[in-house]
């Protein structure tokens, strides 16, 4: 990574967001500073004790450049290779320390934000608080959809089954 300082805890963090404040943040991860500083104290002490901990190849990043970092990629999706740019980091670095913080965050974030919560705001909560939408109760939970491209079998439009296995002459 280029042109980091190493006086600060979190340089890849406080880049961001010496140079755009609270915006950049929201912008960059969809959560707001609030938001943000609220994941990070869910994970801080879990991460302090299983990131860069042990034996073997430790990265050169921090947790919370990390996480930051994760929040961007799981925003916008796409090419690993356009988020790896966007923090000036090689690709093959990039993908395995976002892969490896997911996997370690992943229990705690789980556990916290899940696990505990699944009981105080269960749907029948949700009813009775009237935070539901009315006619279509599971539109409130979709926020973000992606679809995935599916292929049809090539030919006439009049040749189309209604499925792809008779077209193929898959037997049942």
């Amino acid at each position: 990574m280029q042109g980091t300082t190493e006086s600060s805890l979190s340089p890849v963090y406080d880049r961001f967001f010496n140079h755009g404040g609270t915006d950049a943040v929201r912008t960059m991860t969809n959560f707001s500073l609030r938001m943000f500083n609220n994941l990070w104290s869910t994970v801080v002490d879990h991460m302090t004790r299983h990131w860069n901990a042990g034996r073997g190849k430790r990265s050169q990043f921090a947790a919370k450049d990390v996480l930051f970092m994760m929040l961007l990629v799981l925003k916008n999706g796409g090419m690993w290779d356009f988020a790896a740019h966007v923090f000036n980091v090689a690709t093959p670095t990039f993908i395995p320390t976002i892969l490896k913080f997911l996997r370690v965050a992943a229990i705690q974030i789980l556990d916290e934000q899940v696990e505990k919560r699944a009981y105080e705001e269960n749907m029948r909560f949700l009813v009775t608080s009237g935070r539901i939408v009315r006619l279509f109760p599971c539109d409130m939970y979709a926020t973000d959809v992606t679809f995935q491209q599916s292929n049809r079998s090539i030919g006439n439009s009049g040749d189309k089954n209604r499925f792809t296995a008779a077209s193929t002459n898959y037997i049942d």
